[in-house]
């Protein structure tokens, strides 16, 4: 009878819908130190801050680690606090289906294939609920599941389960395409959503430090990260500048390793180590390069907030960073160990070329800063 709707009917229930109360719960594993667990404070942050109708729960495996203190108040902590290496972990999904069924989430949004996985066991289990899976994929998926224990069980799980999800953010388009190869999920449900500077490193007011270290490595002294061959580059750039002074800043299963190559080599005049930290942004600071060797990525939040505290970062010959590094690569993006050396020497000789450089794109990380974060949140929420 009717062809058209009201405007004014139409903007009344478009309003309703916005204030409408709903539940998030967001699932992963602990609140340790790394990126996975930033992201999760400034996505909690923005929603309490701009959609006021959200009722945040963080479901976490084990409720453990040192960011725990930066959750908002308003956010309810829930854990069956189940340990890693435990035979509890099969429990984990039974958890979140109980979860679900006791808080009727609209919206799950989860990170990585283990949390990803237990959360779409229990959506299986509550098939009846209407609630949408969102999954939040860092990491390329086929490269870093193949490093993890069972990955053949990995694998079939997350081709089985992973189609069934609502959407799911990637931070590049290598993400993108290696879901669509690895499974049968529909492209039009993978979306990029290049990840952001952290709203901790934007509230930090840094004094401005003179740059006395040449070169800094931060991250996890794991097999990923590959700090195995910043000592090798070391050693090359050593023999043509023989004070190079490295900071490694960082914890991990690597860490015995790495400490015996320094003694090995003769590199403990030139390369400090150092434990995780939760100010990054003083040895950042300090830095002339940031040495990123990884053997994969998703986009690591260390090389934003490096580039933020003017420390250039000279990168692996991999998709992740090429994506982003489209202007000066000859000086950026190392293929090999001795030509990551030379361009290592070339920045520290040449003051003004770093400058021009590490200044382009420390303006090009400040203006794609807050499209990206709201793009993200805006993807969860509604």
């Amino acid at each position: 009878m009717f062809t058209e709707i009201n405007p004014r009917l139409d903007s009344i229930l478009q309003l309703t819908k916005m204030t409408k109360k709903q539940t998030l719960l967001i699932i992963y594993n602990n609140m340790n130190l790394g990126g996975i667990q930033i992201k999760i404070i400034d996505i909690i942050n923005q929603i309490h801050k701009n959609h006021k109708n959200t009722n945040l729960i963080l479901c976490l495996r084990k409720k453990e680690g040192i960011f725990l203190k930066k959750i908002s108040l308003k956010t309810k902590i829930i854990s069956p606090n189940i340990n890693r290496s435990s035979w509890q972990l099969i429990l984990f999904p039974f958890w979140i289906t109980y979860q679900i069924i006791k808080y009727k989430p609209r919206i799950i949004l989860t990170f990585m294939d283990y949390a990803a996985i237990s959360t779409l066991i229990a959506k299986k289990i509550c098939f009846w609920t209407k609630t949408k899976i969102i999954i939040n994929e860092e990491i390329t998926t086929s490269i870093h599941t193949k490093t993890q224990k069972f990955p053949f069980l990995r694998f079939f799980l997350i081709r089985l389960l992973y189609p069934a999800t609502h959407r799911i953010l990637v931070p590049t388009i290598t993400q993108k395409k290696d879901l669509i190869k690895l499974t049968n999920i529909k492209p039009s449900k993978i979306i990029i959503t290049p990840n952001w500077l952290p709203q901790i490193v934007l509230q930090k007011k840094t004094k401005k430090r003179t740059k006395t270290t040449d070169i800094l490595f931060m991250g996890r002294l794991e097999y990923q990260k590959n700090p195995t061959r910043l000592i090798k580059i070391i050693k090359l750039v050593k023999k043509e500048k023989p004070d190079i002074k490295t900071k490694i800043v960082g914890s991990g299963s690597l860490r015995k390793k790495i400490k015996k190559l320094i003694s090995k080599n003769n590199l403990q005049k030139n390369i400090k180590l150092y434990s995780s930290t939760k100010i990054p942004e003083i040895f950042y600071n300090q830095s002339k390069i940031l040495l990123l060797p990884s053997r994969y990525e998703g986009f690591p939040f260390s090389l934003l907030e490096a580039l933020f505290a003017n420390c250039l970062p000279i990168v692996s010959n991999i998709q992740e960073f090429k994506s982003f590094f489209t202007k000066y690569k000859k000086n950026l993006i190392f293929k090999t160990n001795k030509q990551a050396g030379k361009q290592i020497i070339h920045l520290l000789k040449h003051k003004k070329t770093r400058k021009q450089i590490t200044k382009y794109y420390h303006n090009k990380v400040k203006k794609e800063q807050k499209p990206n974060i709201k793009k993200t949140i805006k993807l969860i929420v509604n």
